[in-house]
Protein backbone atom coordinates (compact mmCIF):
# COMPACT_ATOMS: atom_id res chain seq x y z
CA UNK A 1 0.00 0.00 0.00
CA UNK A 2 1.32 3.71 -1.13
CA UNK A 3 2.71 5.37 2.09
CA UNK A 4 1.46 9.06 2.55
CA UNK A 5 5.24 10.30 1.86
CA UNK A 6 5.51 7.97 -1.48
CA UNK A 7 6.49 11.13 -4.26
CA UNK A 8 3.89 12.95 -6.17
CA UNK A 9 3.04 11.73 -9.24
CA UNK A 10 2.98 15.38 -11.49
CA UNK A 11 0.38 13.84 -14.35
CA UNK A 12 -1.93 16.37 -15.13
CA UNK A 13 -4.28 13.78 -13.71
CA UNK A 14 -2.52 13.85 -10.37
CA UNK A 15 -2.45 17.56 -10.26
CA UNK A 16 -5.91 18.14 -11.33
CA UNK A 17 -6.84 16.13 -8.31
CA UNK A 18 -4.94 17.57 -5.68
CA UNK A 19 -6.36 20.81 -6.53
CA UNK A 20 -9.83 19.76 -6.69
CA UNK A 21 -12.53 20.68 -3.83
CA UNK A 22 -12.90 17.34 -1.44
CA UNK A 23 -16.44 18.60 -0.27
CA UNK A 24 -18.40 15.87 0.20
CA UNK A 25 -20.81 15.10 -2.51
CA UNK A 26 -23.18 14.19 -0.76
CA UNK A 27 -23.48 17.44 1.28
CA UNK A 28 -26.22 18.79 -1.02
CA UNK A 29 -28.89 16.03 -0.98
CA UNK A 30 -28.52 16.53 3.41
CA UNK A 31 -29.28 20.08 2.69
CA UNK A 32 -32.22 19.12 0.43
CA UNK A 33 -33.50 16.40 2.61
CA UNK A 34 -32.64 17.27 6.49
CA UNK A 35 -34.04 20.72 7.50
CA UNK A 36 -31.89 20.48 10.57
CA UNK A 37 -28.74 19.84 8.70
CA UNK A 38 -29.49 22.27 6.74
CA UNK A 39 -30.13 25.09 9.57
CA UNK A 40 -27.18 24.06 11.40
CA UNK A 41 -25.19 24.38 8.08
CA UNK A 42 -26.23 27.96 8.18
CA UNK A 43 -25.89 28.87 11.52
CA UNK A 44 -22.21 27.42 11.25
CA UNK A 45 -21.45 29.45 7.90
CA UNK A 46 -22.63 32.44 9.28
CA UNK A 47 -20.32 31.79 12.66
CA UNK A 48 -17.43 31.17 10.67
CA UNK A 49 -17.94 34.40 8.85
CA UNK A 50 -18.55 36.27 12.29
CA UNK A 51 -15.32 34.92 14.10
CA UNK A 52 -13.22 35.78 10.72
CA UNK A 53 -9.89 37.72 11.93
CA UNK A 54 -8.38 40.49 9.26
CA UNK A 55 -5.20 42.56 9.87
CA UNK A 56 -3.51 44.50 7.01
CA UNK A 57 -0.88 42.41 5.24
CA UNK A 58 -2.86 39.21 5.84
CA UNK A 59 -1.36 36.13 7.79
CA UNK A 60 1.19 33.64 7.00
CA UNK A 61 -0.24 29.99 7.37
CA UNK A 62 1.87 26.96 8.62
CA UNK A 63 1.71 26.31 5.13
CA UNK A 64 3.97 29.38 4.56
CA UNK A 65 0.99 30.66 2.40
CA UNK A 66 -0.48 34.18 2.80
CA UNK A 67 -3.94 34.07 3.73
CA UNK A 68 -6.07 37.60 3.27
CA UNK A 69 -7.68 36.79 6.37
CA UNK A 70 -7.72 33.85 8.78
CA UNK A 71 -10.68 31.62 9.50
CA UNK A 72 -10.08 31.20 12.80
CA UNK A 73 -12.05 28.08 12.89
CA UNK A 74 -10.90 27.30 16.78
CA UNK A 75 -13.09 30.29 17.80
CA UNK A 76 -15.88 28.48 16.55
CA UNK A 77 -15.50 25.62 18.94
CA UNK A 78 -15.74 27.99 21.70
CA UNK A 79 -18.41 30.04 20.60
CA UNK A 80 -21.58 28.45 22.47
CA UNK A 81 -23.66 29.70 19.43
CA UNK A 82 -21.53 27.70 16.56
CA UNK A 83 -20.11 24.83 18.46
CA UNK A 84 -23.33 22.97 19.13
CA UNK A 85 -23.90 22.81 15.46
CA UNK A 86 -20.71 21.91 14.43
CA UNK A 87 -21.09 18.67 16.31
CA UNK A 88 -24.25 18.29 14.94
CA UNK A 89 -22.83 18.44 11.43
CA UNK A 90 -19.65 16.51 12.04
CA UNK A 91 -21.83 13.70 13.71
CA UNK A 92 -24.06 13.20 10.76
CA UNK A 93 -21.32 12.82 8.45
CA UNK A 94 -19.14 10.60 10.28
CA UNK A 95 -22.48 8.24 9.97
CA UNK A 96 -22.24 8.43 6.17
CA UNK A 97 -18.33 8.18 6.77
CA UNK A 98 -19.16 4.94 8.78
CA UNK A 99 -21.15 3.07 6.44
CA UNK A 100 -19.24 4.16 3.65
CA UNK A 101 -15.84 2.66 5.33
CA UNK A 102 -17.26 -0.65 6.37
CA UNK A 103 -18.85 -1.12 2.97
CA UNK A 104 -15.24 -0.12 1.37
CA UNK A 105 -13.22 -2.36 3.82
CA UNK A 106 -15.77 -5.45 3.57
CA UNK A 107 -16.34 -5.15 8.06
CA UNK A 108 -19.83 -5.49 9.39
CA UNK A 109 -21.80 -2.68 10.09
CA UNK A 110 -21.47 -2.72 13.77
CA UNK A 111 -17.78 -2.45 13.23
CA UNK A 112 -15.74 0.21 15.81
CA UNK A 113 -13.88 2.85 14.05
CA UNK A 114 -11.78 5.17 15.97
CA UNK A 115 -11.67 9.24 15.42
CA UNK A 116 -8.19 10.71 15.83
CA UNK A 117 -8.06 14.20 16.24
CA UNK A 118 -4.84 16.40 16.56
CA UNK A 119 -3.93 19.32 18.16
CA UNK A 120 -5.28 22.01 18.53
CA UNK A 121 -8.54 22.24 16.79
CA UNK A 122 -9.11 18.56 15.91
CA UNK A 123 -8.47 17.27 19.58
CA UNK A 124 -11.17 20.02 20.74
CA UNK A 125 -13.49 18.52 17.85
CA UNK A 126 -12.85 15.35 19.05
CA UNK A 127 -13.23 15.88 23.12
CA UNK A 128 -16.68 17.86 21.77
CA UNK A 129 -18.10 14.88 19.61
CA UNK A 130 -17.21 12.81 23.30
CA UNK A 131 -18.65 14.58 25.36
CA UNK A 132 -21.54 15.10 23.53
CA UNK A 133 -22.82 11.20 24.51
CA UNK A 134 -24.51 10.75 20.63
CA UNK A 135 -25.49 6.90 21.42
CA UNK A 136 -25.17 6.83 17.34
CA UNK A 137 -21.59 7.74 17.68
CA UNK A 138 -20.98 5.48 20.63
CA UNK A 139 -22.05 2.70 19.46
CA UNK A 140 -19.95 3.49 16.07
CA UNK A 141 -17.02 4.88 17.28
CA UNK A 142 -14.28 5.24 19.77
CA UNK A 143 -12.15 8.68 20.42
CA UNK A 144 -8.37 9.65 20.19
CA UNK A 145 -6.93 12.90 20.93
CA UNK A 146 -3.72 13.42 19.13
CA UNK A 147 -0.57 15.26 20.28
CA UNK A 148 1.76 16.56 17.59
CA UNK A 149 5.05 15.85 19.91
CA UNK A 150 5.37 13.17 22.40
CA UNK A 151 4.75 14.77 25.77
CA UNK A 152 8.54 15.06 27.28
CA UNK A 153 7.60 14.51 30.87
CA UNK A 154 4.57 12.57 32.70
CA UNK A 155 3.60 9.02 30.54
CA UNK A 156 5.17 10.00 27.44
CA UNK A 157 2.15 9.73 25.32
CA UNK A 158 1.24 10.83 22.15
CA UNK A 159 -2.09 9.93 22.22
CA UNK A 160 -5.30 10.83 25.02
CA UNK A 161 -7.64 8.08 24.93
CA UNK A 162 -9.08 4.64 26.85
CA UNK A 163 -5.79 3.04 27.81
CA UNK A 164 -6.21 0.76 25.29
CA UNK A 165 -5.61 2.78 22.54
CA UNK A 166 -2.50 4.55 24.22
CA UNK A 167 -1.24 1.68 25.38
CA UNK A 168 -1.06 0.22 21.29
CA UNK A 169 2.10 -0.12 19.55
CA UNK A 170 2.58 -0.79 15.98
CA UNK A 171 2.35 -4.40 16.64
CA UNK A 172 -1.36 -4.43 17.40
CA UNK A 173 -4.24 -5.15 15.39
CA UNK A 174 -5.08 -2.57 12.37
CA UNK A 175 -7.56 -0.28 13.86
CA UNK A 176 -9.42 1.48 10.64
CA UNK A 177 -9.83 5.31 11.80
CA UNK A 178 -11.35 8.68 10.89
CA UNK A 179 -9.23 11.86 10.98
CA UNK A 180 -11.12 15.45 12.09
CA UNK A 181 -9.58 18.76 11.77
CA UNK A 182 -11.45 22.12 11.15
CA UNK A 183 -9.91 23.46 7.73
CA UNK A 184 -8.01 21.58 5.07
CA UNK A 185 -5.48 23.45 3.40
CA UNK A 186 -2.10 21.56 1.84
CA UNK A 187 -2.53 18.30 3.42
CA UNK A 188 0.89 18.14 5.29
CA UNK A 189 -0.40 18.19 9.28
CA UNK A 190 -2.37 15.30 7.76
CA UNK A 191 0.38 13.59 6.06
CA UNK A 192 2.36 13.85 9.40
CA UNK A 193 -0.76 12.45 11.28
CA UNK A 194 -0.98 9.60 9.12
CA UNK A 195 2.76 8.09 9.37
CA UNK A 196 3.39 8.51 13.13
CA UNK A 197 -0.57 6.82 13.37
CA UNK A 198 -0.05 3.86 10.89
CA UNK A 199 4.10 3.44 12.13
CA UNK A 200 3.45 3.64 16.03
CA UNK A 201 0.01 2.72 16.75
CA UNK A 202 -1.13 0.53 13.53
CA UNK A 203 -4.25 3.04 13.03
CA UNK A 204 -5.02 3.78 9.53
CA UNK A 205 -6.30 6.94 8.68
CA UNK A 206 -8.96 5.19 6.17
CA UNK A 207 -10.71 9.30 5.96
CA UNK A 208 -10.47 12.61 6.75
CA UNK A 209 -13.19 14.92 7.58
CA UNK A 210 -12.67 19.00 7.88
CA UNK A 211 -15.01 21.68 8.39
CA UNK A 212 -13.91 23.60 5.63
CA UNK A 213 -11.54 22.96 2.41
CA UNK A 214 -9.59 25.60 1.34
CA UNK A 215 -9.06 24.55 -2.05
CA UNK A 216 -8.04 28.30 -3.27
CA UNK A 217 -4.68 27.90 -1.37
CA UNK A 218 -3.63 24.63 -3.10
CA UNK A 219 -4.49 26.53 -6.43
CA UNK A 220 -1.10 28.36 -6.37
CA UNK A 221 1.34 25.42 -4.69
CA UNK A 222 4.02 24.29 -6.74
CA UNK A 223 3.11 20.87 -8.00
CA UNK A 224 5.92 19.09 -5.99
CA UNK A 225 3.89 20.55 -2.79
CA UNK A 226 0.76 19.04 -3.30
CA UNK A 227 0.23 16.29 -0.84
CA UNK A 228 -2.68 15.14 -2.17
CA UNK A 229 -1.10 14.09 -5.67
CA UNK A 230 0.66 11.31 -3.70
CA UNK A 231 -0.58 7.85 -4.08
CA UNK A 232 -2.05 7.13 -1.10
CA UNK A 233 -5.08 10.02 -1.81
CA UNK A 234 -5.08 9.49 -5.71
CA UNK A 235 -5.76 5.63 -5.00
CA UNK A 236 -8.37 6.19 -2.26
CA UNK A 237 -6.66 4.54 0.86
CA UNK A 238 -7.15 7.99 2.57
CA UNK A 239 -10.08 9.43 1.43
CA UNK A 240 -10.22 13.01 2.08
CA UNK A 241 -13.58 14.86 2.83
CA UNK A 242 -15.14 18.28 3.74
CA UNK A 243 -18.65 19.85 4.89
CA UNK A 244 -18.03 23.15 3.29
CA UNK A 245 -15.63 24.53 0.41
CA UNK A 246 -13.87 27.96 1.01
CA UNK A 247 -15.98 29.53 -2.19
CA UNK A 248 -19.08 29.31 0.09
CA UNK A 249 -17.51 31.55 2.60
CA UNK A 250 -14.98 33.90 1.13
CA UNK A 251 -17.81 36.23 -0.85
CA UNK A 252 -19.42 36.88 2.94
CA UNK A 253 -15.95 37.58 4.48
CA UNK A 254 -15.63 41.54 5.01
CA UNK A 255 -12.27 42.90 4.14
CA UNK A 256 -10.59 45.90 4.97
Amino acid sequence: MASSATPVTLTPEAVRFARQSFRHPDIDKLLASNATFKASYDRVRDGIVRNVKTKPGGFVATSGLILPYYLNLSTNFMDPEVAPHIVAMVSEMLLVLHAEIVTKLSLPPSAKLAIVGMEVAGGMMVAQLASAANPSLMDKFSFIYMRKDKKTTGTAQQLEAKREFTERTSAAPLLPAIWVDDANSTGSSLRQGIDILKTDYNIDIVTALYVVDRSADRASLPNEKLVYAGLRFMEGHTVVRSIYDLSEIDPLVPRL
